[in-house]
């Protein structure tokens, strides 16, 4: 009797011991799955943005610069810019007009087309300072 005991204790331990594992693999699925793809934004530099540009079509993305204005006065657009003049244009113009000079972070959909370049749709923009 005392062996039928122990392994029905055994049986418990084990199953306890699967059932938390279960809950454990279940729990990371979950938070995997309302990663950056659902939700959150991830955080890019804008030289990523610029050198991988394609794998980021249609991300929401998170990234930082100095707003820039460039064109002539028939087209002129705005753009974040980084130190090495990595551009993304900033959509739409009037939002984004508004920080010309300013560092800023910009939250929004990353976009690229062989016609247009890049892009982001702005979803959020903060200026991070007075002037850039």
């Amino acid at each position: 009797m005392s062996v039928g005991r122990r392994r029905i204790r055994r049986d418990g331990r084990t199953a306890r011991k699967i059932t938390l594992l279960a809950a454990a693999v279940t729990a990371s699925l979950i938070a995997g799955a309302c990663g950056p793809a659902d939700g959150e934004p991830r955080d890019v530099p804008l030289e990523a943005l610029v050198a991988e540009q394609r794998s980021f079509d249609g991300a929401r993305v998170r990234t930082r610069g100095a707003v820039r204005a460039f064109g002539d006065d028939s087209a002129i657009h705005q753009v974040i810019q980084d130190r090495r003049s990595n551009r993304v244009q900033l959509l739409p113009d009037a939002v984004a007009r508004r920080y010309v000079g300013h560092m800023v972070i910009v939250v929004g959909t990353f976009g690229f087309d062989e016609e247009s370049g890049r892009f982001i749709r702005v979803e959020a923009i903060r200026r991070v300072d007075r002037q850039a």
